[in-house]
């Protein structure tokens, strides 16, 4: 769970400072959070044998719903209740979380030195 409390504070961070206005940065987080956390859902939705998939339709809205996944975190997977009640976690799925809040906070931080570098400061 403090993976995940990590990588949404250094989004908030990063569009507080990257965006002017508070309520639009604060609205693509919670986008961001909601759309991260029920990504597995959508794409059992999207592919889902009630969908019809001849229709070119379902094609480039599957397409879509599946580039989303491969870009957002599945941050359902960073605190699983399970781990609560049951056997704490593996140090190998700690480590991919690890590395994968890495990589997302490495791009973030990316993000604003670009547009640190942007407006001169």
């Amino acid at each position: 769970i403090a993976l995940e409390v990590c990588l949404i504070t250094t989004l908030s961070l990063v569009l507080a400072l990257i965006l002017s206005n508070l309520t639009l940065s604060v609205l693509v987080v919670l986008i961001f959070y909601i759309l991260s956390r029920s990504m597995p859902a959508i794409d059992q939705i999207a592919h889902s044998p009630a969908v019809d998939q001849a229709a070119t339709s379902t094609f480039f809205v599957s397409s879509f719903i599946d580039i989303l996944s491969y870009l957002l975190p599945n941050l359902g997977d960073f605190g699983l209740g399970e781990w609560l009640y049951k056997e704490p976690p593996a140090l190998k799925v700690l480590g991919i979380q690890v590395f994968q809040t890495g990589i997302y906070i490495a791009l973030l931080s990316g993000m604003a030195l670009i547009d640190f570098n942007r407006k001169n400061i």
